[in-house]
């Protein structure tokens, strides 16, 4: 007879509320969880500790991080557990894009559009420049590789001038060669002094919502690159309507706004023929703005990276409101008061662990899914194990110099329990505190987190 790992639980819960009232302490550092009944059967204790016991370790080993995207996976790779403060430190920065050594050779798995302003207010010598900017993207694995990687890109190419002409959807290339022989040979000048940026724009729209209702690849992250010589003025048009009040905004600034719910947006700006200066671009965020200067294929490589860390569709990734400033965690938070040890096994069960709140910002990101959700309090996947509070990534509460315990109810309470929650303290804060890792009692909400961009995320 088979059985569920939640159902075994479950049936464990029922029996310790029959059997002891005898507390314990769950983390993914623990060896062996204290006081398991010595009446239950040896098989049935032996795979509870199993579950309870499953470390961090394992979850990564299980569930590879992709935001490393320069090594491809084989059959026999391996993962290697990092040492104390190696991991979760980096991860609640970035997703370790800045760092220029990560981008190099990268292999970037993205469903690509690029808009190009072929009219003749671009230079000869800039449009040149463009044909080679994009073919370098030949470069990449282009259509599924031979032994079936999932981790490949698709590009797509929209000639625009007073016109938009789509010359390649994503589906077109079959491989880096042909993307290079097609763009040689099609992406040629349109003339004319219009650049149709809005026609543009809309093209590269149609492209991502005809893949989006055919299901392909609807996990794969999408992104619009727009070669440009005219400015926008979306941030004035934003500002003035704040200002009167008026709701009528500029069309092509609320296509680009919807555009950016869908993917991720980056703009570089070319100089028209004669000017001295680069156009102001800001229909994108600031930190996807660039120009045809001599360090835009490294920014441009920085934001196809960012953009390469991503999330599975349920989760949220850990960011402080400024979509630049992503990091490489993801989370979800579930609609089910559960004690500690429920929380832990779901979590588990989708590669995840409980998340925490180990900084000021983590902590706040978190107050805001539980207050979207209305939903309070909640475990924060901290314990105490062996005379020190351990966060569920298996960090120490020290490594990250944070903590935020109630103080005016005397916290931390060691004679608490030793599993930790986040309530209200007094009437105007929030604050941790302790409570016993109880079978049954007590519970409270939780949430899940993982890695960015594990591998199933990008499987058709």
């Amino acid at each position: 007879m088979q059985c569920s790992i939640l159902t075994v639980v479950l049936l464990y819960f029922f029996l310790m509320t029959i059997h002891s009232s005898n507390q314990y302490s769950i983390s993914p550092l623990q060896k062996k969880p204290n006081h398991f009944p010595s009446q239950l059967h040896p098989d049935f204790e032996n795979s509870l500790q199993k579950l309870l016991t499953k470390s961090i370790t394992e979850v990564y080993e299980t569930t590879p991080n992709c935001c490393n995207t320069t090594a491809t996976p084989t059959a026999t790779s391996t993962t290697t557990a990092t040492t104390p403060g190696e991991h979760s430190l980096v991860k609640h920065l970035n997703c370790g894009c800045e760092d220029e050594s990560l981008t190099r050779g990268v292999n970037y798995w993205l469903d690509i559009v690029f808009v190009v302003d072929s009219t003749d207010a671009v230079r000869d010598l800039d449009f040149s420049d463009v044909k080679s900017f994009v073919s370098l993207f030949g470069n990449l694995q282009i259509g599924t590789a031979s032994n079936g990687d999932p981790r490949y890109s698709r590009i797509a190419v929209v000639n625009t001038g007073a016109e938009a002409e789509i010359i390649a959807d994503l589906n077109r290339f079959k491989s880096g060669t042909d993307l290079q022989n097609t763009v040689a040979q099609k992406l040629v000048k349109k003339g004319g002094t219009k650049f149709n940026l809005y026609a543009g724009l809309t093209a590269a729209q149609d492209i991502l919502t005809s893949e989006d209702n055919a299901s392909r690849r609807i996990n794969v992250p999408k992104v619009v690159i727009v070669f440009s010589t005219i400015p926008t003025n979306c941030g004035l048009l934003a500002r003035n309507s704040s200002t009167t009040g008026d709701r009528k905004v500029d069309r092509l600034c609320s296509l680009a706004t919807y555009l950016q719910q869908q993917a991720t947006l980056i703009t570089i700006g070319l100089k028209m023929a004669g000017a001295t200066s680069y156009p102001h671009i800001d229909i994108a965020n600031n930190c996807n703005r660039f120009q045809n200067s001599f360090d835009m294929t490294m920014n441009v490589l920085r934001a196809l990276c960012r953009a390469n860390c991503h999330c599975p569709k349920s989760y949220d990734q850990f960011a402080t409101g400024d979509q630049c400033d992503s990091s490489g965690e993801c989370v979800t938070v579930h609609q089910l008061s559960v004690p500690y040890a429920s929380a832990v096994e779901i979590c588990l069960q989708d590669g995840a662990v409980v998340a925490d709140a180990a900084t000021h910002r983590k902590e706040l990101f978190l107050q805001s899914l539980y207050k979207e959700a209305y939903f309070s309090p909640f475990w924060i996947g901290l314990n105490f194990i062996d005379g020190r509070y351990i966060w569920s990534n298996n960090q120490s509460i020290s490594e990250y110099n944070y903590n935020n315990w109630c103080t005016a109810d005397h916290q931390p309470k060691i004679s608490g329990g030793n599993c930790v929650y986040e309530d209200r303290c007094g009437e105007y804060s929030t604050g941790w505190f302790t409570a016993e890792c109880g079978m049954m009692l007590p519970t409270f909400y939780f949430a899940c987190q993982k890695d960015a961009c594990e591998s199933s995320g990008f499987k058709n």
